[in-house]
């Protein structure tokens, strides 16, 4: 198992990536994660979220600080979109979304397709509207859109969700926030 900077969800659930005991599941000579797994074969779902990813974990255990890690956009507006355009772990999920589009058996074609997310299946279940900021990662402008526009981000892989409690830190590095 191998974990990210938070350990646990807001819910009590552990929240890692959890690796086959058979090491032969690889790409580009990296371990697959039971998670990328799932999303290789379109049988599972992205739901990225911040600061649960490599690139975010990979820095903070450099720097030791959750403002120091997310990227300034006041004088490089591109600053984020390079930041996860090099975050391999990420680049690799999105790939393996788009990839498991293209697949009927998946869980995004044919009449099995997902008409909900599950996190969306959550919301509707718990009667509350979404609540976590959104970022389009394919965009090189970083706009954080309100937790009810996420679904304006088309491409599930490309939707970066924000929890309310760290939006500050979002806007003291010059983020514009909707």
């Amino acid at each position: 198992m191998e974990f990210s900077y938070e350990i646990f969800d807001r819910f009590g659930r552990l929240l890692c990536y959890a690796f086959p005991k058979d090491m032969s599941l690889r790409e580009n000579g990296n371990n697959l994660s039971y998670n990328e797994i799932m999303l290789h074969l379109g049988i599972g779902t992205p739901y990225f979220i911040f600061p649960n990813t490599h690139g975010f974990r990979d820095e903070y255990e450099k720097i030791n600080s959750l403002l120091d890690i997310i990227p300034d956009v006041r004088t490089n507006k591109q600053a984020f979109y390079d930041f996860m355009q090099n975050d391999f772990k990420l680049q690799q999920s999105i790939a393996a979304v788009r990839g498991a589009k293209k697949f009927s058996n998946s869980v995004w074609k044919g009449e099995n397709a997902l008409r909900l997310l599950p996190f969306e299946l959550r919301y509707i279940q718990r009667r509350q509207a979404p609540d976590r900021y959104v970022m389009d990662l394919s965009e090189k402008n970083p706009i954080i859109y309100s937790p009810t526009e996420y679904h304006s981000i088309r491409i599930e892989g490309d939707r970066f969700f924000i929890p309310y409690d760290y939006l500050p830190l979002f806007e003291r590095k010059g983020y514009d926030i909707r």
